[in-house]
């Protein structure tokens, strides 16, 4: 919910970012360190120093959040450097909530590790269900309880002594908004169904202002072999979409980004991996903005893989 801020917010971190590369500091050293702060606060919670434990957290959440504007600074935005916050993130996430998990092990009732056990669960699943709908082409960032949310929550709950309260809306909202991405990305599959086609209709929208003469429309027969090479790929076939793209007018139209790494999955399911991986690039060539673009280069480096 608050990463809708992001961009606003950027006037004042920006400045930060350039302040920290000017004390030689990386991106890549700031998201360790946050790490290693996440590790001291986990520490305190577990000796029971819980407003110390919310000091240490807090300074943990300043260093994942001026990384990204230090990388901006540097000009060292990389794909491997949002990789590696990343998978920090869900390190840092785990070990304060394991430590929390253990302090309220140690008290007499369950209660607050079961809670804290819940809000670990559905803390995961926010990260793993944005994750899988991404891989699958859909943009999944709804919900109310990402990890802003859930560090602001566990820092306000550690200071103001009212830890097992801020756990159970942690635990509560976490997993509300895995079941929202879970449902949003349900939809999105579901309306990508039809993306196939409608790529269909606009390549021979477009193909029919390029290819067919002034007065004359486009056969018949073009619009039926592309109907029945989207409805056989959809039925597992990709032969006879293989075979509409090797026609020369479909190898120079410009086509849609969906379309295109559809046929670069049905090259590959050919054992065409040459043609497979350049038309996987074609997708990052042409749709450099397109959200498909991280699973057509993805592609391309497996079937790299493979011809090696």
């Amino acid at each position: 919910m608050l990463g809708r801020y992001r961009e606003p917010v950027r006037v004042w971190t920006d400045p930060v970012g350039r302040a920290l590369f000017r004390l030689r500091l990386r991106p890549n050293h700031l998201t360790i360190l946050g790490l290693g702060v996440s590790f001291l606060a986990a520490a305190a919670f577990i000796a029971g120093h819980l407003r110390s434990a919310g000091v240490l957290l807090a300074l943990a959440g300043l260093c994942d959040f001026f990384d990204g504007s230090l990388a901006r600074a540097s000009g060292q935005v990389t794909a491997f450097g949002a990789f590696l916050d990343s998978v920090i993130d869900r390190y840092s996430d785990l070990v304060v909530l394991l430590a929390i998990v253990v302090l309220f092990a140690r008290m007499p009732h369950a209660r607050g590790a079961v809670v804290a056990m819940a809000g670990l669960i559905g803390s995961m699943m926010v990260s793993y269900t944005k994750a899988r709908a991404e891989s699958i082409g859909v943009q999944c960032t709804v919900g109310m309880m990402e990890r802003p949310e859930r560090m602001i929550c566990l820092i306000a709950g550690a200071l103001l002594g009212l830890l097992e309260p801020a756990l159970w809306i942690l635990a509560i909202l976490s997993n509300v908004t895995a079941l929202q991405r879970i449902a949003f990305t349900r939809r999105a599959a579901r309306a990508g169904a039809l993306l196939p086609a409608l790529a269909l209709a606009a390549v021979l929208s477009a193909a029919g202002a390029a290819w067919a003469a002034p007065a004359r429309a486009l056969a018949p027969e073009t619009v039926r072999a592309w109907a029945h090479a989207v409805e056989a790929l959809q039925g597992g076939d990709p032969a006879p979409l293989v075979r509409e793209f090797s026609r020369e007018a479909a190898r120079q139209s410009v086509i849609g980004d969906h379309l295109r790494l559809l046929l670069a999955e049905a090259l590959a399911t050919q054992g065409d991996l040459a043609a497979a991986r350049a038309a996987a690039l074609g997708v990052a060539d042409r749709y450099r903005t397109s959200r498909l673009v991280p699973r057509a280069l993805l592609l391309a480096a497996t079937l790299d893989l493979r011809a090696g």
